[in-house]
């Protein structure tokens, strides 16, 4: 196969590009498509956008313990991430769909 020059990536004729959609769409097809993918992507980047704000104020309302926050910025709060997914699942809500945190109270000191 040869690339274009300048770059690893194969030169970009309609054949290459054709056959990449196809791949694409069957890899996605699972999960609802690209269309659906690129909405949980965006609301997932939406609640990672809220969690990593609220951290820090988290961090002492809420030391050591996790959290993970929805597009809406609804919290769930427990005391490990085993009880943390349940929590979630409690309420209907895919772990893997949402961003978590462990708020440690003290950064440690790493001695090398």
């Amino acid at each position: 196969m040869h690339t274009h020059p300048g770059s690893e990536y194969p030169p970009a004729d309609e054949n290459y590009i054709r056959e990449l959609k196809e791949y694409i769409t069957k890899v996605s097809e699972p999960f609802g498509g690209i269309e659906a993918l690129d909405a949980k992507f965006n609301l997932y980047l939406k609640a990672a956008r809220l969690l990593d704000m609220a951290v820090p104020i988290l961090r002492k309302q809420y030391p050591n313990r996790w959290v993970s926050m929805d597009d809406n910025g609804t919290l769930t709060v427990a005391g490990t991430v085993e009880e943390l997914i349940e929590m979630m699942a409690k309420q209907g809500l895919r772990s893997a769909d949402y961003p978590s945190v462990f708020l440690q109270s003290q950064s440690r000191n790493l001695t090398l």
